[in-house]
């Protein structure tokens, strides 16, 4: 089978409009939910998708990884960790100058001065361009230094830290310890996953797995075994999505979530102030209660102005830096 990177498989680039359309929407539930209008009993059952967003986006990263990881340091480091690294730091800045500008306005308090700690403290939409950065990097150096047994074992430990908690560190390592074994299981297995999917998966077994897990997950109260059970029903529910992806790419869905995949990036990097806006306009300006289709109009008029405004950016010569990296050719583009 031909590499992910040299052999585009829609369902994946199907996924991926998926999960950042599902992260966009988080975003702007919770800003639905900081302005009042989520009761707590919607937010717990809300909170049993944890599981389905970020180990989905984390995995889905790791299936465009692994040739990547085969390159020379050298080449490696410019087309993955610069290229992350370039926008994290150019977006983290432009966040915080924008929110600082208008925190007089909105509930949410942020100082120019929050600039310097993006190395511990990212601004809360960009954690995960950060994360995936030290994701591949410690992915690369494991690799080389023991291969499969070794990642095993850090895998097993990211899981033994997320079960014995991880208070002490700030919000950006625990993220990465505990999504690691995503981003390497989608990296290493890529190849059989992709085939199982391809060929095997059985999308009525995994919806009936799913329906169970949420249901465990839902009457099951136990530290633990919720950490634990974290990692098993987050695989469950990233195996039933790619497979519904596999099975909605003969849709009219397969044309609109391929286009929102394309332009994940710019939609990640820029969605922050579109979503606030949409919110507001919503919620404070027409009068709109229910948090669910208040969320779901702001997510679809977000992604839709987030992907005019990459247009707009890439078509000056200027601002195109801003959404494409100088580092490499039009061509050489990483995936986010």
């Amino acid at each position: 089978m031909e590499t992910m990177e040299s052999n585009r498989i829609a369902w994946i680039d199907m996924a991926k409009g998926l999960t950042i359309f599902l992260v966009v929407f988080h975003h702007a539930f919770m800003g639905a939910k900081n302005l009042g209008l989520v009761s707590s009993s919607v937010f717990e059952l809300y909170e049993l998708s944890r599981p389905f967003r970020m180990p989905l986006f984390f995995l889905v990263a790791g299936l465009f990884t692994k040739s990547a990881l085969q390159k020379p340091f050298t080449v490696f480091a410019r087309q993955k960790l610069l290229y992350f690294l370039y926008f994290y730091v150019l977006w983290n800045t432009i966040s915080v100058v924008i929110r600082a500008s208008l925190s007089s306005y909105t509930n949410n308090q942020v100082e120019y001065s929050d600039v310097f700690y993006l190395l511990w403290e990212p601004t809360f939409n960009l954690w995960f361009l950060y994360g995936l950065l030290l994701a591949f990097f410690s992915l690369y150096v494991l690799m080389r230094f023991g291969g499969v047994v070794i990642l095993t074992s850090f895998c097993l430990l990211c899981i033994s830290y997320e079960v014995s908690g991880l208070a002490s560190l700030p919000f950006i390592f625990k993220a990465t310890i505990m999504l690691f074994p995503f981003f390497a299981i989608g990296t290493i297995f890529s190849a059989a996953l992709i085939e199982y999917i391809d060929q095997k998966a059985n999308l009525v077994v995994f919806i009936l797995l799913s329906i169970l897990c949420i249901s465990a997950d839902f009457y099951i109260k136990n530290e633990y075994w919720d950490s634990v059970f974290y990692y098993l029903s987050a695989l469950v529910y990233a195996i039933t999505m790619l497979t519904l992806m596999k099975r909605l790419q003969k849709t009219v869905l397969r044309g609109v979530l391929l286009y929102i995949g394309q332009h994940s990036l710019s939609i990640y990097l820029m969605h922050f102030l579109p979503v606030a806006a949409a919110n507001f306009m919503l919620i404070r300006q027409l009068d709109m209660s229910q948090p669910l289709l208040t969320s779901t109009i702001s997510s679809v008029v977000t992604v839709a102005l987030c992907i005019w405004g990459f247009k707009v950016l890439n078509s000056n010569k200027y601002l195109r830096y801003l959404v494409k990296s100088p580092l490499l050719r039009e061509r050489q583009q990483a995936d986010l």
